[in-house]
């Protein structure tokens, strides 16, 4: 392995300046992401809480129905 092998070499890479519209464009899909997750986690959280209710309501239906038929 020679010595020039180890240098890291910059030619290889095209480092030219960020264009601007960079500082605008990223912001605004982490901000869309931001928002897009926002609304799709709290549609699956109001979802999952309804389900627990019904799972709730169902369980107190048959306890009230066993009670009431005599073997609870």
């Amino acid at each position: 392995m020679s010595s020039d092998d180890a240098v890291f070499d910059l030619s290889l890479y095209h480092l030219t300046p960020m264009p601007a519209g960079h500082f605008i464009y990223i912001p605004a899909i982490l901000l869309l992401g931001l928002v897009a997750g926002w609304i799709l986690g709290s549609r699956a959280a109001a979802d999952a809480y309804a389900a627990e209710l019904r799972r709730r309501e169902q369980r107190a239906a048959k306890k009230r129905a066993a009670a009431v038929s005599g073997r609870g």
